[in-house]
């Protein structure tokens, strides 16, 4: 087998897989032995595709601490609902149609935490409520009635190890192994099953009129396969999501282990971060299309990243979205945005021409066919 390499400066090559099966006679195992393939995908994830269950461009809402950062109101909400200008005039069109909320920063790993997180996504007047309120205001605004935002919910990571739990139904849950279960697998199982039936009975209680639960999202960002039973936990996991109608979705970081397994994994759809701004005086422009080319070849959709609104990131920032444009990978991708905690709020808010640049750009991105 023979691999070539573009090499610009330096090139890794990690988590390399070989693929294909050994014919009778030639050595290793016979032809009857065939390792799974993956599915052979010609473009990037589609907001149109099945797997994407409607999301065009979804942007990542991080809360639950860090103070006013992890706070987010009916007003936070409303210029990333609807594009706005400075005057203050009703929106002209949609911006993001899906809101992922995730943990600002760690939850304990117990079910005091879980549900400490839990009690602030659900609590009135911020979180989901606010958001709820603010599609109602867009939606007259727009004359859109029976608009509904769709809503990703994230599913906590159960990290083997971390010891007492909590309890379920009077029993103890220990996430350390026992001679019983080794792995902690049935425990973690409880965990994740304990917060599923939460979530979603608070979810049900909350009788929002104007947001839908379109999926659930797995926190960890790659594959620790050197912790115990981490690939059973995540089909798990999916299987716990299955039950209850729902997909699980997935965005691993640039060259993240197990990227390349991620429907093999059973995730339902996934979104590949490039990383691109985070570079900073290193970035090179090639992170991108390598990034659209991965997309392509295993059918993710892709994420865009801003992590602060000084010039530089300002600038490089532009160039991922002028770049992904020219490539054809704008409104015919499906999309996840990082944009830190309201860095677009702040941006969409903005008397100063430079920083409310970071706000339309982003638009202007959404709204290209």
């Amino acid at each position: 087998m023979r691999i070539r390499f573009l090499v610009a400066v330096w090139v890794f090559a990690r988590h390399l897989h070989i693929y294909g099966t050994v014919p009778n006679g030639a050595g290793g195992a016979p032809s009857s032995e065939v390792l799974q393939n993956p599915p052979t995908y010609h473009s990037a994830l589609s907001p149109s595709d099945a797997r994407a269950h409607g999301i065009h461009n979804m942007l990542l809402v991080y809360t639950g601490d860090h103070g006013s950062l992890g706070l987010w109101s009916q007003l936070d909400f409303l210029p990333m609902l609807g594009y706005t200008s400075l005057t203050g005039s009703a929106p002209s069109a949609r911006m993001f149609d899906t809101m992922l909320f995730l943990p600002y920063g760690s939850v304990a790993d117990t079910q005091s935490g879980w549900q400490a997180y839990l009690n602030d996504l659900f609590a009135s007047n911020q979180q989901l409520s606010s958001l709820d309120a603010a599609v109602g205001q867009v939606n007259q605004e727009l004359s859109t009635p029976g608009y509904k935002e769709k809503v990703v919910l994230t599913l906590p990571y159960a990290s083997y190890g971390d010891g007492v739990w909590g309890s379920v139904n009077g029993n103890p849950i220990n996430l350390n192994g026992t001679s019983d279960d080794p792995l902690a697998l049935q425990a973690r199982h409880q965990a994740m099953q304990w917060y599923l039936q939460t979530l979603l009975s608070m979810w049900n209680n909350a009788h929002f009129q104007n947001l839908e639960l379109t999926g659930l999202y797995w926190e960890n960002e790659a594959v620790n396969e050197e912790r115990p039973g981490e690939v059973p936990l995540i089909q798990d996991a999916v299987s716990l999501a299955h039950q209850n109608n729902l997909p699980l979705f997935w965005i691993p970081y640039y060259d993240a282990a197990g990227i390349a397994d991620w429907q093999t994994l059973d995730f339902d759809a996934a979104w590949l971060q490039p990383n691109y701004v985070e570079q900073g005086t290193t970035a090179d422009i090639g992170r991108i299309r390598n990034a659209e080319q991965y997309a392509t070849a295993h059918g993710m959709g892709l994420e865009l990243e801003v992590t602060s609104t000084d010039s530089q990131v300002q600038t490089l920032y532009s160039q991922s979205i002028d770049q992904l444009v020219a490539d054809g990978f704008a409104g015919n991708v499906s999309h996840a945005w990082y944009a830190g905690s309201k860095l677009l709020v702040t941006a969409a808010n903005s008397s100063d021409p430079n920083t409310r640049l970071l706000y339309d750009n982003t638009y202007n991105m959404i709204a290209h066919p």
